[in-house]
């Protein structure tokens, strides 16, 4: 038992020397380009081009460098089983579209700006995935800084939105 004990207090002292390994800062904010889990995201964080498919981890880069994606809200699901893909796409869809003017400041299809977003699937559902990540951006890139409260009415190098938000 003691033997136990040591070597767990043993680890706790290993895990605070060294270099730290997160890519935040104290208040937050990536630091650096990285790659982070898909449910490592926070709002506020900004993402590089995104590929379609399922998509585990995505490049996290510093707002005030030019990105493609700001995550701008989460949201947890509930329930026991896998409600499927139609319900879990609709839910993401509107709660992504409700959240996107208290966001950005402006109504979503009068910006250039396009909703994206990442969401559980059947697979991930029995991990323990319950998150819905909120998405803005465009799909050619070239923001910098937030777009949160940017009342954008375009974006650098965009056509008009798509008439629904996308996965």
């Amino acid at each position: 038992m003691k033997r136990a004990i040591a070597l767990a207090v043993l680890a706790l002292l290993a895990g605070c020397s060294g270099t730290p390994t997160s890519p935040r800062g104290s208040d937050g904010q990536v630091l650096s380009p990285t790659h982070l889990p898909v449910t490592g995201l926070e709002v506020g964080d900004c993402v590089g081009p995104l590929v379609d498919g399922d998509i585990a981890k995505v490049e996290v880069i510093p707002c005030v460098s030019p990105h493609y994606w700001e995550a701008y809200n989460k949201k947890y699901m509930t329930g026991g089983d896998y409600p499927g893909d139609e319900v879990v796409a609709t839910e993401a869809k509107d709660y992504c579209t409700a959240e996107y003017i208290p966001y950005v400041g402006a109504e979503y299809g009068h910006s250039n700006l396009v909703i994206k977003y990442f969401a559980p699937n059947e697979q991930t559902w029995k991990q323990g995935d319950r998150e819905i990540v909120c998405l803005v951006g465009t799909e050619t890139g070239g923001l910098t800084g937030t777009v949160k409260g940017s009342e954008l009415e375009s974006a650098p190098g965009t056509e008009s939105p798509s008439d629904t938000p996308t996965p």
